[in-house]
């Protein structure tokens, strides 16, 4: 299909990364894009430059510069001679509208794509907005866009007379500045083509010829930089001082401090999104909540990681896991962002405190190095937490069981509890003095049913639970995770004995449902086996 047979549209291009992909988008969607940029008081023409070259590239049926002039309103490091800001912290990249915003831009550029569609009979827009690594701009937000559309119905004889429904693409919208990379790999986009930089160094060479390096310190390059280091390919494009550029440095390889910056820069986005939800003009929900509030869900949100940990034991699926786990991350997230809020504390505090924490209770590592085995670690750990609290003044808790939460859950505590109480000496010399024990319970608890004294059971009961918690200690096991896959057995076998009978389920009797019971077990364990 060439572009006399395809339906036009109209793509905003600018020369950066983002627009390019978009306008590959535009063909890929089958669409003769008509590729527009703006000459709007920008400190440096090579954006349009670079527009030029993606456009033809790309091969845009048309590509058309219009020029208006945002410098005379001002207000603006893009357009004016406020200085853009540079080496600005990750976490502040996206926490307000920054000073590189050009007010109005985007609702100036799409209102002039919007008359030329309408000359051309078109009904798409293309934009390369981003929600995702939003940097502050409030003119890049679905919400914005959804209105526009709205006011392209009202505004335009094509909407107001002939019905037409204008559409805003934003095909990026959802996608992380590692994705956009990773997408234009696909779609076959040179990157090399692209500007991003906000303030460009421009040296001079022989014969007029020039070289155009990007800085690596502003925020579109420190985003563009860290999209290329997360998806692992090596940007295209020249920056000054690459030797000493730790940026670039960042983007050059998939070696250990790769991964590190990556994994830093994954994590800043996720603050940056918090604070952004958190903003006057954010998510009402999440405006709204206080640290009280958000401690059910830090639990919620835990127990669901919990189980997708489990799902990826059995099946090594870990699909569920990375989803649950950065679930618990942005909870993590957004409470130490409502917390800072509230002048308490923020996360970078309660890191510093981690590892200050986790450096002192390690001498073995990180002082005199010593080989210990995992029991004695344990122990050291144990009497170095014992001083730390005796530190802390008489008004703590002095215990060997202290600093034990009683919100976990109850096995989980009993065995923590256990743990504790083994480091002082109190315990078996192995397992078998652990299961004498719980055979001692059972038997108890046989006793007080006997009885038929309530009080006595449940007494007797919580006897036998804390006996086969401490026996797990011994064996070196979790006794939560042995109930939850006990559970999940269970679980499993009754689902497939629903299946097996059917409708006559509730009407079937004891036998009935032994035997059922015993073919649900067997094919269990054939499965286990497989």
């Amino acid at each position: 299909m060439d572009h006399e047979t395809r339906p036009p549209a109209v793509c905003l291009v600018s020369g950066g990364m983002d627009s390019a992909v978009v306008l590959a988008e535009a063909r890929a969607a089958g669409f003769a894009p008509r590729a527009l940029s703006f000459d709007y008081g920008q400190r440096h023409a090579v954006e349009l430059e670079a527009a030029e070259r993606v456009a033809r590239a790309q091969g845009a049926v048309d590509h058309r510069t219009v020029r208006v002039d945002l410098s005379a309103l001002g207000g603006s490091a893009l357009t004016g001679s406020i200085d853009v800001p540079t080496d600005r912290p990750d976490a502040e990249i996206g926490a307000g509208v920054p000073i590189t915003y050009v007010p109005a831009r985007n609702t100036v550029f799409l209102s002039v794509a919007l008359g030329w569609a309408e000359v051309l009979g078109a009904t798409d827009l293309f934009v390369g907005v981003n929600a995702v690594d939003y940097s502050g701009y409030p003119d890049c937000r679905p919400a914005f866009l959804g209105a526009f559309e709205a006011l392209a119905a009202l505004a335009t004889a094509a909407g107001t007379e002939g019905g037409a429904r204008f559409r805003v693409h934003a095909p990026l919208m959802e996608l992380s500045k590692a994705d956009i990379v990773r997408r234009a790999a696909e779609l076959d986009v040179d990157l090399g083509l692209t500007h991003t930089c906000y303030d460009p160094w421009i040296e001079g060479g022989a014969n007029g010829a020039r070289r155009v390096l990007a800085c690596g310190r502003c925020d579109a390059c420190r985003l563009r930089l860290a999209g290329f280091a997360e998806a692992g390919v090596v940007d295209p494009i020249a920056y000054a001082d690459a030797a000493e550029s730790k940026d670039l440095a960042r983007a050059s390889g998939t070696t250990a401090a790769l991964r590190e910056s990556t994994t830093l820069d994954a994590l800043a986005r996720v603050l940056r999104l918090a604070a952004r939800l958190r903003a006057p003009d954010g998510c009402p929900w999440d405006r709204e909540q206080t640290v009280r509030t958000l401690a059910p869900a830090l639990v919620e949100e835990s127990f669901e990681a919990v189980d997708a940990l489990d799902e990826l034991a059995r099946s090594g699926d870990a699909t569920a896991a990375v989803e649950e786990i950065g679930d618990l991350l942005f909870a993590v997230a957004l409470l130490c962002q409502v917390a800072a809020e509230e002048g308490a504390f923020d996360l970078a505090a309660a890191a510093d405190h981690a590892t200050k924490k986790l450096v002192r209770r390690h001498p073995h590592v990180f002082g005199e190095r010593r080989e210990l085995d995992p029991e004695a670690a344990l122990a050291q750990w144990e009497a170095i937490k014992a001083a730390e609290r005796a530190e802390r003044g008489a008004a703590h808790d002095r215990s060997a069981l202290a600093g034990v939460p009683v919100a976990l859950p109850a096995l989980q505590r009993a065995a923590r509890l256990g743990t504790k109480a083994m480091a002082t000496g109190f315990r078996w010399p192995d397992a078998s003095g652990a299961l004498a024990k719980v055979r001692e319970e059972v038997e108890e608890l046989g006793d007080a049913f006997a009885s038929g004294e309530r009080v006595a059971v449940e007494h007797e009961l919580g006897d036998v639970l804390l006996a086969a918690a401490q026996l797990a200690n011994y064996l070196d096991l979790d006794p939560e995770t042995c109930a939850r896959a006990a559970t999940q057995r269970f679980e499993s076998r009754f689902r497939s004995m629903e299946t097996e009978l059917g409708p006559a389920a509730r009407d079937a009797t004891l036998d009935q449902w032994m035997a059922a019971w015993g073919r649900a077990k067997r094919n269990t364990e054939r499965t286990t086996e497989a």
